[in-house]
C-alpha cells in the first residue's frame, strides 16, 4: 500500500456545515478521525480510536495547508462504529448522508459534490512502464511523449537518500519543470517522477554519486 503525501478530498456535512476530509486508498474511503469526532460530538479522539479494531484505523501522511502531517484516519466500518456511539440528534442524518450520497460518489467518481480536486498529475495507467537498475536497485521508468521519467522514490532508495520525493520535486522545479506527478498502473495514487537531467542534479548533490550512464535496463 503506497501512502506517501496524500491529498485529502474535502467537503461539508450539509446539516451542520462542518468539514469532512477523506482519502481514497485502493478505492476504499478513509476519513480523518478528528473530523468525524467533531461532527458526532465525540470529544476525545484518542478514546474513540482506542475503541476501534486495528484494521479500522490508520495513520496517514496527509498534505494539509501545504504541509505534510501524519493524521489519524478511520475506515468505513470504523466510521459506522463511531456513529453508533454518538448521542447527537444529527448522527442518524449523518449516517444516511454518508451511506446514500458520499460513499457511492467517492467510489464512482473519486470525489463528492464540488470537492473534485484539480488534476495536477499525468494519468499514465494505460501506458506500460519498465524498470532500470541503479546501484543494483530497481527504478521504475516510463516514457511519455518521448520523454523518459524516473521514480523519485525509487531513485532516493537507490542512493540511500532520506529526502522526501515532494521536497526533491520542489527543488527541481524551482529552475525549470523537471519533476511531475505520474499515476502508474497498479498504484493507488500519483507519485513524483523526474527526467534524466533531474536525476543528474540529485546525484551531483548526493554523497553516493554515480554517473547516469550506469543505468541499465532490466531484461
Amino acid at each position: 500500500m503506497q501512502t506517501e503525501n496524500l491529498t485529502p478530498i474535502a467537503f461539508q456535512f450539509s446539516a451542520t456545515r462542518q468539514d469532512l476530509n477523506s482519502i481514497l486508498i485502493e478505492n476504499e474511503p478513509w476519513f480523518v478521525a478528528k473530523d468525524i469526532c467533531d461532527i458526532l460530538e465525540l470529544g476525545n479522539v484518542t478514546k474513540a480510536l482506542y475503541a476501534l479494531d486495528e484494521d479500522e484505523k490508520l495513520t496517514l501522511p496527509i498534505v494539509r495547508a501545504g504541509q505534510n502531517r501524519k493524521v489519524n484516519c478511520i475506515s468505513e466500518s470504523g466510521l459506522f462504529a463511531l456513529i453508533m456511539r454518538s448521542n447527537k440528534p444529527e448522527a442518524k442524518a449523518f449516517r444516511k448522508w454518508v451511506t446514500s450520497e458520499v460513499l457511492p460518489a467517492l467510489r464512482k467518481n473519486g470525489f463528492y459534490g464540488n470537492s473534485k480536486k484539480s488534476i495536477d498529475f499525468i494519468d499514465a495507467r494505460d501506458i506500460p512502464y519498465t524498470q532500470v537498475l541503479f546501484n543494483e536497485t530497481p527504478v521504475r521508468t516510463i516514457t511519455i511523449k518521448e520523454i523518459p521519467y524516473y521514480s523519485l522514490n525509487d531513485y532516493h532508495a537507490a542512493i540511500k537518500s532520506r529526502t522526501e520525493s515532494s521536497q526533491a520535486a520542489k527543488k527541481l522545479n524551482k529552475v525549470q519543470p523537471l519533476a511531475v506527478k505520474i499515476w502508474l498502473f497498479g498504484n493507488t495514487h500519483p507519485a513524483w517522477f523526474t527526467t534524466l537531467q533531474g536525476l543528474q542534479l540529485i546525484a551531483s548533490g548526493s554523497r553516493v554519486f554515480h554517473s547516469s550512464n550506469q543505468l541499465s535496463l532490466v531484461l
